[in-house]
């Protein structure tokens, strides 16, 4: 068994160059007259309740790629997220809760101890891409030709979120400046039973150097 674990951790820690696979929006007029108020409210990161989100994901770090497939319980209101993630195998690789202050790991793969940055990686992706920061009503706004700009100062820098296409959906988060310089970018929307959500994102972290895309095949409401 031990030698099928450890056999399974190398296939997936494998060298490999990092790309994007999601085609870019094409760039299109967005309407006219949009506060930042109506902009952070539309948010798709601002629908209440809790949510059960199936996805698949690649996590980059120096040079390395972990691929995994996940079950995520998303609680919007208390701003907390359960994520339980396995190999193609079905192995488990990790068990992790992640609030917007901090992360706890439950379980962890023994083989991937050896990689400390990568439950820290993990937990910081899913913090920036699900639960904070959010834009908000009092940010500056600059209107574009074919988006908005919502910006703030944060954390000794500055953060910014864009919203483009017809629907003014949320497409790029970014920090820069103070010691950060990372950036979530959301593709391919669907809006199906009353959700919003985004079928692809990818956070980069330009300084920590890793990249996490995830594939968001599925999101539903539960009252569990």
């Amino acid at each position: 068994m031990t030698r099928i674990l450890l056999f399974s951790v190398t296939m997936l820690l494998l060298a490999g160059c990092v790309s994007v696979p999601f085609p870019p929006e094409a760039a299109r007029p967005v309407p006219r007259g949009v506060g930042a108020a109506q902009l952070a409210a539309g948010s798709w990161r601002g629908q209440p309740g809790v949510f059960l989100l199936e996805q698949r994901a690649e996590f980059d770090f120096h040079g390395r790629k972990l691929e995994m497939r996940g079950m995520m319980k998303l609680d919007m209101p208390e701003g907390r997220a359960r994520l339980v993630a396995v190999d193609d195998l079905g192995i488990k690789l990790f068990d992790l809760t992640v609030t917007r202050g901090g992360q706890t790991l439950h379980d962890e793969l023994p083989q991937l101890a050896k990689y400390p940055q990568l439950a820290q990686g993990v937990a910081a992706s899913v913090r920036r891409i699900f639960l904070v920061p959010r834009p908000e009503a009092g940010d500056r706004e600059r209107a574009g030709a074919t988006h908005y700009l919502l910006s703030r100062s944060w954390k000794g820098g500055e953060l910014t979120f864009t919203f483009g296409g017809p629907k003014l959906d949320l497409q790029r988060v970014r920090a820069s400046g103070g010691g950060r310089r990372w950036q979530v970018d959301y593709y391919q929307y669907h809006r199906q039973k009353g959700l919003t959500y985004p079928g692809g994102i990818v956070l980069s972290d330009n300084l920590a150097g890793y990249r996490l895309t995830l594939w968001l095949d599925s999101m539903r409401r539960t009252d569990e």
